[in-house]
């Protein structure tokens, strides 16, 4: 069996980083795909509005870490707290 992941990104990496990681997505799905358990993963940039479409269902989500606090009022954060 296959898990489906969703990786929701809540940051943008620096300009000079993104040659070699390409985004915080990627990274954790370096990271997983190290494993022995077989996944599928879809990346979505929360920042910049790219959500899941409705009816997608996953077996897991993971939200990246972020320099913006999960507090804050900055409508990309008040949505995704409402998402989640």
């Amino acid at each position: 069996m296959t898990l489906r992941i969703c990786i929701l990104e809540t940051d943008i990496l620096r300009p000079q980083l993104i040659d070699q990681y390409q985004g915080y997505g990627r990274m954790f799905e370096q990271l997983f795909e190290k494993q022995s358990i077989p996944a599928q993963f879809d990346v979505f940039n929360v920042v910049e509005g790219s959500y899941p479409e409705d009816g997608q269902v996953y077996d897991a989500y993971l939200v990246t870490g972020s320099k913006a606090d999960s507090f804050g009022s900055d409508p990309w954060i008040m949505q995704l707290r409402e998402y989640l």
